[in-house]
Order: C-alpha cells, then sequence, then structure tokens
C-alpha cells in the first residue's frame, strides 16, 4: 500500500522515500530507528512515523475484525482460517 495513506507531512514523507521506502509493507519490516542515521533526521519526525504506522497497524485490525459473517464464505480459504485464528483468540482473552 502506497505510503500516501499514512497521511504524513511532507518531511516524514520524504524521510521514507529517501530511505528507499516505497509502500507501507516496507516501512513496517524496516527499523525505523535506523532512520535516525540519515542528514536531517530528527526525533520528532521519527515520532511522526512511529505514530502514523501505530495508527495504521491499528485500523487495519479493526477492518480484519469487523468481517460480517454473510462474507465470510467469500474470503479465500487461508483467510477464513487466520480469521478463525484470530477471533478465537480474542474470544479466549475476553473471558
Amino acid at each position: 500500500m502506497n505510503l500516501q495513506y499514512l497521511n504524513l507531512s511532507s518531511r516524514a514523507y520524504n524521510i521514507l522515500r529517501y530511505a528507499e521506502l516505497r509502500t507501507i509493507e516496507d516501512v513496517l519490516e524496516f527499523e525505523i530507528d535506523k532512520l535516525k542515521e540519515q542528514r536531517n533526521v530528527g526525533q520528532v519526525s521519527i515520532n511522526e512515523i512511529q505514530k502514523a504506522i501505530k495508527k495504521y497497524k491499528s485500523s487495519n485490525n479493526t477492518i480484519t475484525l469487523q468481517i460480517k459473517e454473510r462474507d465470510f464464505n467469500l474470503l479465500p480459504i487461508n483467510i477464513q482460517e487466520a480469521f478463525k485464528i484470530i477471533t478465537n483468540k480474542t474470544t479466549k482473552e475476553n473471558e
């Protein structure tokens, strides 16, 4: 997914582009603290990126868990199995 979905400032967006991170998946696999090694990258920009990633992860999980049962059968089988594992784990944690 494109970095623009993170709604970052131009500075933070350009920091990621300069580090050759082109997608959100690239950022998720990257150690954000390594960005500090780049010239003119400060803690404020690092914090903004980390906050945007945290927000993305939480909104992405919420969307995944809101699959309606009638739509469940339309999902590929591997996603159905993953959804069952997630929902069972969530149910057990709430007990």
